[in-house]
């Protein structure tokens, strides 16, 4: 049995013209959120988190490493950005988790929708909308990372930021 963790990133700037999209940073709630969020479950020492290159998911990252450190609930896994991750396609988030190694028995990516929404429905066969910061562990039914197919895994937790 495998642990996989799917956070999406907190709420970010909008868009104009002279950021580039990937260089959107997150906005003072998306911050508060992802904080709050990281409240919420701890990894454990054989963890592994990646990160998409976007600066906001980066940021999110950041925030949750930060208060796991604080907490001092144990090792922290350090962040590991991952270009792939930009706007990935729920393939492509398999192909980095089925890469992963076997030594980790959780994963933590840090991406974006709809990739992120659709991971989940790709792994469980249900469809879940997740919102900015939201974050859901998913248990799934292999020994291996590559052993990872569609439909092996079910939702354990859906850790649903709070409405502000």
């Amino acid at each position: 049995m495998k642990d996989l963790f799917l956070m999406r990133h907190g709420e970010a700037q909008n868009g104009s013209s002279t950021v580039p999209d990937q260089l959107r940073a997150l906005t003072p709630q998306g911050r508060q959120t992802c904080i709050q969020q990281a409240k919420k479950v701890h990894p454990q020492k054989d963890h592994r988190l990646v990160a998409s290159s976007a600066i906001r998911t980066i940021q999110t990252a950041g925030l949750i490493t930060e208060v796991w450190t604080e907490a001092g609930t144990g090792e922290v896994p350090t962040i590991e950005i991952e270009e792939r991750g930009y706007l990935a396609e729920p393939s492509v988030l398999m192909d980095i988790t089925a890469t992963s190694d076997e030594r980790f028995r959780g994963l933590w990516i840090v991406g974006h929708n709809p990739g992120i929404s659709a991971l989940v429905s790709v792994l469980t066969g249900g469809y879940m909308g997740l919102t900015t910061a939201d974050l859901v562990h998913l248990k799934l039914n292999i020994s291996r990372w590559a052993d990872l197919h569609a439909n092996c895994g079910e939702v354990a937790v859906r850790y649903a930021p709070q409405e502000a």
